[in-house]
C-alpha cells in the first residue's frame, strides 16, 4: 500500500499472522452494522491509547483513553459517551463455535459516572442473533436522569424510556448491573434463561411514576394528574421483567407535609407498565385531604374531597394501581385514620369537630369504621358507606349518621348566613338521624327529627316549645329529571317539611360555579299547608290563615332581617352604601319570594282587622305588584325601588279603601319619620272611608325631592277628594323648618262645595247644615305630618264664599269652627225679639268673610251672613285648640234695603266691625234702633252669650 495514495492490490491470504503495536490518539468510526454476520460490532472511539498483541486467533489490549469518547451503537440507544478516563484489559478469541470478547479490569468515569465492568461476550451460533453475555457493572454515583442511558439496548425499550421519563432527578448509587445468559432470551423471564439484575440506592430521586409521553412529547392530561414522589430515597431494583423500589422514604409532590415511609413502587411485568404503589404516611389532615384533591385520586373517589380542608394530624394508607397505557382502569385502595381532628368535607356542610375513627377508600366507595366526633354542636356517630357508582348487581350503601344538633351548634355554623337569624331565635336542641347515599357524583340525603327539645320564638303556627315534637324532613339530591343530563347541566332539589305546617321545595343549577336558585315555593299554613307548586322560575310563598295577626309577625320578620330589605325603611350612607345590619341580610334576602298568595279571614294589626283577605304579588328584582282584596279594599298595588336619582314609589288603584281611626294613627306613625324614609305616592281610591267619614274618590301624589336649600322635602303634588258634596283640592309640602329643623306640613287648598249640609253630615257632623254651596281656598300650615293636623301650631287664612242654606238646631259643640256661627244658642240663653230668626237656625242666602289663623287662633273681622229676615255680622277670635271663643255678633233683624247696603258693603280689615257700624249707623239711626249685639264668650260646647246694652 502507497500510505499516501491509494490501495494497490489486495491483502494476501493469511492463514497464520501475529500483529503487535502501539496506537496513541487512535479515532476509529464504529463498524456497527457493516460487520459480517457472526463478527463483532466494533465500537468507535476517539482519543484512545491502546497497546495491541493479536494472531489470527485472538489477541489482546490495554486500553486507555483521557477526555475523548467512546461510539457504541449496538450497545447503548445514546452510543456517544463522552470519557474523562478510561482503562481496560480487552482479550479476544477465537472458539470453535465463534469469537469471544472479555472486558477485564474496565474502568470509566465522566461528568455523569464513575463505574467499573467486566464482561464476556460470545458471538451468536447457529440460530442466534445476538449473541451470549456475561456482564457485571459497578457504578458508583449516577445522576438519576442517566440511568436509561447506560442500559444496554438488549433492556426492553419500554423499560429504557419509562425509567427515563420517570426519573427526574437525585442520583442513583452504588449501581450495580449484571447480566448473564443469551441475549435472544432477555430479560429472562425464566430463571433458567438466564440472568438480568440492576440494583441501586436512590438518593433524593424525585420519580414520575406515571411519566409522560416522553421527551419532546406534551404530556398527557392524564399522566399529569398523578403527583410525583419526591426526596424518594430507598432501593430500586429491575430483576427480569420487573421493577421494584422498596423500603422507600419520600413525599409527595403537592403534599410536602407527609412523611411516608415503607414505602413501594413496582412494576410487576414491565411489557404490561402497570405501576403499584404503596405507603403509608402521617402528617397533617390538610395535607392528606390535598393528595386527595389531586386530579387523578380526585376522578377515582368521585371529587367526594375536592374542597374539603381539616386540622390536626392524621395517618394515611394508600394503594395504587396504575396502568400506565389505560389510566382509566387506575384503582385505588386506602385508609384515613383520624385522631381527633376537624374536617370540613365541602362548603355549605357542616364541620366535624374531634372526629376519631378511620375511613377506607376505594375507586369504587368508601366505608367508615367506628367515626364519631362533634357535630352542630352535639355528638354524632358515622357508620356504612357509600358506593360511588350503585350497580344493580351491588348492594346499595348507605352512610348513616345518628347525632344531636344544638342551636348553639346551628349559630356557630358560618356557611348558612342566609337562615343565621333564625338561629339566633331558638334555644335547645333535638336528636336527628340522616341517611346519605351518592349518585352521579353527589349525595341524596335525607334528615328526619322529631326536633324534641328544640324551641323556636316564632308566631304560631310556626313557634314551638322545648317540650313540644313536631316531626321534620329534609329531602336532598338531584332532580329526577337531571340525574341522567350532562354534569353542565345538573340540578339539585331541597324538600322541607315540618310537621303539617310547613312544606317547602328549592331546584338549584350546580352545574356551573357559584351554584344558582332557579326556582322554589313554600307553603305554610296551621291546619295543612298546601303542596307546594314550583314557579316556572323564581320563589313562591302561599300562605292560608284563619287568624293572622300582623303585631306578632312583623317584629319578629324584622328580627329576621327581612324588613331591613325594604329599602324605603333602611337610611343609606352618604355614599349610598346599605348600613351594615341591612348589608347583613343580604344573604336571607336572595331567599325572598318572587310571587305571593295570602289568604286570612281575619288579618289584625294596632286594633285594625281586614275580612277575608285574599292578596296576590310578583316581584321582578325589588319591584313588587299585588292585587289585594278584602271586606274593607280591593285593587291593586305596586311597590318601586328607588333607583339612580328617583326615590322609592307606592303606586295604587284602589277600589275601595277604609281607615279606620286605629289605621290613621299608624298612618301618622309612618309619615311622622323624616321625609327621607318615606316613597313617594300614586294612589287613587275610587271610594275611601278614613275614619269611618266615607270621603268619596281620592288622589294622591307625592314626591321626596331635595328643595332649593338642599333639604329633603316631601312634596305634595296633588291630594284631591271628590263626592256627590264637595270637592277637595290640594297642593303642599312637608319639610324640616324652624332652628330645630322641626318638619312642617304646608297646604296650599281649595274646597268647592255643591251642599255643605250633606258634606258636614258626610265628614260626621250632620244636622248642623241645610244645603249651602259654595268655596273655601287658602293656606294652612301646622307641625307635623299632612294626615295628623296639630291645631296649636296651626297658621294660616282662608276665605269663605257660601250661599243659600241654614244653620240647624244642634249642639254647639257638635263641630269646631261651627260653634261660633251656630246662633240658636242665643235665643235658647237669652229671651230676645227675634227669637223666631234662629229658634230653628238661621237661614242664610249668603255667608261669607275671611279668617286667618296664628298659632291656632282664628281671628276674623268681617264674617257676613245675609239671611231673609236679618242680617249678621261677626267679628273675634276662636282657639281652635281649646275650643273657645271670644266674639262679638251683631244682628240686624228684618232684612230691607238699608241692611242689604250693610250686608254688602266692605268691612276695612284696619277699622274693624265696630268702627264700620258707628259710621253705618250715624247715617241710619232707624237701623240702628232695630240691631242687638251680643258678645259670644266661653267654650264651644256652653258659649256664654250676653247682650251688650247700647
Amino acid at each position: 500500500r502507497d500510505l499516501k495514495g491509494q490501495w494497490q492490490g489486495r491483502w494476501p491470504a493469511l492463514d497464520q499472522y501475529r500483529v503487535q503495536g502501539q496506537v496513541q490518539g487512535l479515532s476509529l468510526q464504529s463498524l456497527s452494522g457493516k460487520a459480517a454476520l457472526n463478527q463483532p460490532a466494533w465500537p468507535g472511539v476517539q482519543g484512545l491509547q491502546m497497546k495491541f498483541d493479536a494472531t489470527q486467533d485472538g489477541g489482546t489490549a490495554q486500553l486507555q483513553m483521557g477526555s475523548g469518547s467512546l461510539q457504541l451503537p449496538a450497545w447503548l440507544e445514546e452510543p456517544l459517551v463522552p470519557v474523562q478516563e478510561l482503562a481496560a484489559d480487552l482479550s479476544w478469541k477465537r472458539e470453535r463455535t465463534g469469537w469471544q470478547v472479555q472486558v477485564a479490569h474496565g474502568k470509566l468515569s465522566n461528568a455523569e459516572l464513575q463505574g467499573e465492568v467486566q464482561l464476556t461476550w460470545t458471538s451468536p451460533t447457529a440460530g442466534q442473533t445476538g449473541g451470549t453475555l456475561d456482564l457485571q457493572s459497578t457504578v458508583k454515583r449516577l445522576d438519576a436522569r442517566q440511568v436509561a442511558r447506560y442500559l444496554p439496548t438488549a433492556v426492553p425499550e419500554r423499560v429504557r424510556h419509562y425509567l427515563r421519563d420517570a426519573l427526574k432527578q437525585g442520583s442513583a448509587d452504588n449501581v450495580k448491573l449484571r447480566v448473564r445468559g443469551n441475549l435472544d432470551q432477555f430479560p429472562f423471564v425464566q430463571p433458567q434463561q438466564g440472568e438480568f439484575r440492576v440494583a441501586a440506592q436512590l438518593n433524593r430521586v424525585t420519580y414520575a411514576y406515571v411519566p409522560g409521553t416522553g421527551t419532546g412529547t406534551a404530556v398527557t392530561p392524564t399522566t399529569a394528574d398523578w403527583p410525583a414522589l419526591t426526596e424518594l430515597s430507598g432501593d430500586l431494583l429491575i430483576e427480569r421483567d420487573s421493577l421494584q423500589v422498596k423500603g422507600a422514604k419520600a413525599r409527595l409532590a403537592g403534599a410536602p407535609a407527609l412523611a411516608w415511609s415503607g414505602l413501594e413502587a413496582s412494576i410487576p411485568h414491565l411489557a404490561d407498565s402497570v405501576v403499584e404503589v404503596r405507603g403509608d404516611a402521617r402528617g397533617p389532615l390538610n395535607e392528606a385531604l390535598r393528595l386527595m384533591q389531586t386530579p387523578g385520586l380526585s376522578r377515582l373517589v368521585s371529587q367526594v374531597l375536592d374542597k374539603s380542608s381539616g386540622s390536626g394530624t392524621a395517618d394515611v394508607k394508600l394503594r395504587l394501581s396504575l396502568p400506565v397505557s389505560h389510566l382509566a382502569q387506575t384503582r385505588v385502595s386506602g385508609q384515613l385514620v383520624l385522631n381527633g381532628n376537624d374536617l370540613a368535607l365541602m362548603p355549605q356542610v357542616p364541620s366535624l369537630q374531634r372526629v376519631r375513627g378511620s375511613v377506607q377508600f376505594s375507586e369504587t366507595g368508601l366505608v367508615v369504621q367506628g367515626v364519631q366526633g362533634r357535630l352542630l354542636g352535639g355528638e354524632a356517630r358515622l357508620e356504612g358507606g357509600l358506593r360511588w357508582t350503585p350497580s344493580a348487581a351491588e348492594p346499595p350503601l348507605q352512610l348513616r349518621i345518628q347525632g344531636y344538633a344544638s342551636a348553639d351548634g346551628l349559630r356557630q355554623h358560618r356557611d348558612w348566613q342566609a337562615a343565621a337569624r333564625l338561629w339566633a331565635l331558638m334555644e335547645g336542641g333535638a336528636s336527628y338521624t340522616a341517611v346519605m347515599q351518592w349518585r352521579q357524583g353527589l349525595p341524596d340525603l335525607v334528615v328526619t327529627s322529631n326536633l324534641q327539645g328544640l324551641s323556636l320564638q316564632a308566631p304560631a303556627p310556626l313557634g314551638k316549645s322545648a317540650d313540644s315534637t313536631q316531626p321534620f324532613r329534609l329531602d336532598y339530591g338531584l332532580t329526577p329529571e337531571t340525574r341522567t343530563a350532562p354534569a353542565s347541566r345538573w340540578q339539585d332539589q331541597f324538600q322541607v317539611s315540618v310537621g303539617t305546617v310547613v312544606r317547602a321545595q328549592l331546584v338549584r343549577d350546580i352545574g356551573g360555579t357559584p351554584s344558582r336558585v332557579l326556582r322554589g315555593g313554600l307553603s305554610l299554613s296551621p291546619d295543612a299547608a298546601p303542596a307546594v307548586v314550583l314557579p316556572s322560575e323564581g320563589l313562591g310563598l302561599t300562605a292560608r290563615f284563619d287568624e293572622l295577626n300582623l303585631d306578632q309577625w312583623s317584629p319578629w320578620l324584622n328580627q329576621l332581617g327581612v324588613g331591613a330589605a325594604n329599602p324605603a325603611t333602611v337610611p343609606s350612607s352618604p355614599s349610598g352604601e346599605r348600613s351594615g345590619s341591612a348589608a347583613g341580610s343580604d344573604a336571607l334576602q336572595n331567599f325572598m319570594p318572587n310571587a305571593l298568595v295570602l289568604s286570612a279571614q281575619r288579618v289584625t294589626s294596632e286594633g285594625r282587622t281586614l275580612h277575608n283577605l285574599v292578596v296576590g304579588a310578583t316581584r321582578q328584582g325589588e319591584l313588587w305588584r299585588a292585587t289585594l282584596s278584602a271586606d274593607e279594599l280591593n285593587g291593586y298595588s305596586e311597590y318601586r325601588p328607588a333607583s339612580n336619582a328617583q326615590p322609592a314609589r307606592l303606586y295604587a288603584r284602589l277600589a275601595r279603601l277604609v281607615i279606620p281611626p286605629s289605621a290613621a294613627s299608624q298612618v301618622d306613625t309612618l309619615l311622622g319619620d323624616p321625609p327621607t324614609s318615606m316613597p313617594a305616592l300614586d294612589i287613587v281610591v275610587n271610594d275611601l272611608e278614613l275614619k269611618g267619614k266615607r270621603l268619596g274618590r281620592a288622589e294622591i301624589d307625592a314626591v321626596n325631592r331635595a328643595n332649593v336649600q338642599g333639604q329633603r322635602e316631601w312634596q305634595l303634588n296633588k291630594l284631591n277628594l271628590s263626592n256627590p258634596d264637595a270637592t277637595f283640592t290640594a297642593r303642599g309640602n312637608w319639610l324640616p323648618s324652624g332652628p330645630q329643623a322641626q318638619r312642617r306640613t304646608q297646604l296650599d287648598f281649595t274646597l268647592d262645595v255643591q251642599d255643605a249640609g250633606d258634606l258636614l253630615g258626610r265628614l260626621g257632623s250632620p244636622g248642623l247644615v241645610r244645603q249651602g254651596k259654595g268655596k273655601l281656598a287658602g293656606q294652612v300650615g301646622w307641625s307635623g305630618s299632612p294626615l295628623s293636623p296639630d291645631y296649636a301650631s296651626m297658621s294660616g287664612q282662608f276665605n269663605v264664599q257660601i250661599e243659600r242654606g241654614q244653620f240647624l238646631k244642634s249642639e254647639p259643640g257638635a263641630a269646631r269652627l261651627f260653634g261660633v256661627l251656630n246662633l240658636q244658642a242665643l235665643p235658647r240663653r237669652l229671651m230676645l225679639d227675634f227669637r223666631d230668626v234662629f229658634s230653628e237656625g238661621f237661614a242664610f242666602d249668603s255667608f261669607r268673610g275671611d279668617v286667618t289663623i296664628q298659632q291656632g287662633m282664628a281671628h276674623t273681622n268681617n264674617l257676613q251672613m245675609k239671611g231673609v229676615n236679618a242680617a249678621v255680622l261677626m267679628e273675634g277670635r276662636a282657639d281652635i285648640a281649646r275650643e273657645t271663643q271670644d266674639i262679638k255678633v251683631v244682628v240686624v233683624p228684618e232684612f230691607n234695603a238699608g241692611t242689604a247696603s250693610l250686608f254688602y258693603g266692605t268691612i276695612n280689615p284696619v277699622l274693624g266691625l265696630t268702627s264700620y257700624l258707628a259710621q253705618y249707623f250715624l247715617s241710619r239711626p232707624l237701623v240702628k234702633a232695630n240691631t242687638q249685639e251680643f258678645h259670644v264668650s266661653g267654650s264651644w260646647s256652653d258659649p256664654q252669650v250676653k247682650k251688650v246694652e247700647p
